[in-house]
Order: C-alpha cells, then structure tokens, then sequence
C-alpha cells in the first residue's frame, strides 16, 4: 500500500476506493450497506482518519466472503472418503480434519453414518455381528496398539 496516495491513506477513502472495486448482482446490496454504514459513521461525527472505519469493513468482507466453497468442498471430500487398505489410524485422522472443515460434528449420527460408510464392510459387518456401535471414538479406542 502507498501510504502517500489519498485513497489509500484515509481509512475512509481506502474502505469507499475498496467499495468501489466491487461489483456484481451478488453483492452489490452488501456493498451499497457497506457504503451507508460508512456514510452514516461520518455523518455521525466519526473522523475520516479513524481506523476503525477500514478495520469493520475489512472485517466485514472477510465474514461475508470467507471461502465457502472449502466447506463445500470438505462436505464433497468426506464422502467420497474411504479407508485404503487396514490403514486405520490414517482413515480416522483424515476424516476428523474433513469433518472439522465440512462443520460437521463427530458425535451426530449423519456423521458417523458418513463415517460407517468409508469403513470396510468387512469391519462394519463384523462390528454389527458383535453388537459393537462403530463411533470415530471407539474406533480410536479399539485399534491395536502399534
């Protein structure tokens, strides 16, 4: 950033120049609220100067706009997920990281019946036939000790 270009220099002017790089049906409403809060903080009696100006709009597109498509993507990725060969520990340590980017919680049962799924049905089946519910955390706990 150069500190020495108007634009840029003023929080106020650098979050209205930010603005107005913005463009399209699918934001032009959150841009013009983004503009109205900025005019109204000024209005208000709020300094051109002050940081926080730049600091809330910023802060704001970074909620609106954060990647949602990697929640999507881990969503995708966890179901097509399955444990290669007896690599258990792997299987389990992949689909807690997928599971923590897709939002899902391990304990809820749209969740373990994702993860039932990418289990071997020999593992499954065997599970069942011992009446053994198949949890990520049981599966922690009963894999052998290495």
């Amino acid at each position: 950033m150069n500190p020495h270009v108007e634009q840029l220099a003023i929080p106020y002017q650098r979050s209205m120049t930010f603005l107005s790089y913005i463009r399209g049906p699918l934001v032009n409403d959150w841009v013009k609220e983004q503009a109205q809060w900025l005019i109204g903080q000024v209005q208000g009696g709020v300094a051109h100067t002050e940081e926080n100006l730049w600091a809330t709009i910023e802060t704001q597109f970074c909620q609106a706009y954060t990647d949602t498509v990697e929640k999507v993507k881990a969503q995708q990725n966890i179901r097509d997920l399955r444990m290669k060969g007896d690599d258990l520990d792997t299987f389990i340590s992949q689909f807690q990281s997928i599971a923590k980017k897709a939002g899902y919680n391990l304990d809820e049962e749209a969740t373990l019946d994702i993860f039932q799924r990418g289990l071997p049905y020999k593992l499954v089946s065997n599970c069942i036939k011992f009446n053994c519910y198949i949890t990520v955390n049981v599966c922690l706990d009963l894999r052998p000790d290495c």
